[in-house]
């Protein structure tokens, strides 16, 4: 057994997953920015939206259409240490999972994909490892990010819709 190596929230062992690959546009959208580890994103994003600081809707339209919720993203997303290797992490992990036979099968837990990126993590690097074996989680029956909604809202802010990046959906 090996560590989970996202500090996010861990899924619960046994229940179903898929890996997909999916279109950026196809995702939900987040229900919020910031965290106790993005204070200054979190204060800025609720100074600037309102009220709508956790309507996804609100977060779409500003994405597409309000140039300061985009130079505030970018600005507090750019600045964390993971956003200098995330576009070129995303793109190698959705690459690389695109060839497992396992993409697109229903799996009880993560155990079965964990144990196939496992042996390339050294050869990978973490920032490519890190997404190929924890990439952001949808909650498709509560259309929400479950996990990873930073890194979804920068990628976001550098790709185009049709984009498609690697993630995990609780099925």
């Amino acid at each position: 057994m090996h560590p989970n190596p996202s500090p996010g929230p861990p899924t619960v062992i046994g229940m179903p997953v898929r890996f997909e690959i999916r279109p950026l546009g196809a995702l939900p959208w987040p229900h919020g920015l910031g965290k106790s580890e993005y204070p200054d994103l979190e204060r800025r994003m609720k100074r600037h939206l309102g009220a709508g600081y956790a309507d996804r809707g609100v977060h779409e339209r500003a994405l597409l259409c309000d140039p300061l919720y985009r130079v505030i993203a970018e600005e507090e997303l750019g600045k964390l240490s993971w956003a200098a290797d995330l576009l070129a992490a995303a793109d190698a992990a959705t690459e690389i999972a695109s060839c497992s036979t396992l993409v697109g099968r229903s799996l009880t837990g993560v155990d079965v994909w964990q144990s196939w990126t496992w042996p390339l993590r050294e050869r990978l690097g973490f920032p490519v490892y890190s997404w190929l074996s924890s990439p952001p989680r949808i909650l498709p029956l509560q259309r929400e990010i479950g996990d990873g909604r930073h890194r979804l809202t920068y990628l976001r802010l550098h790709r185009g819709p049709q984009h498609r990046v690697l993630v995990q959906t609780v099925v």
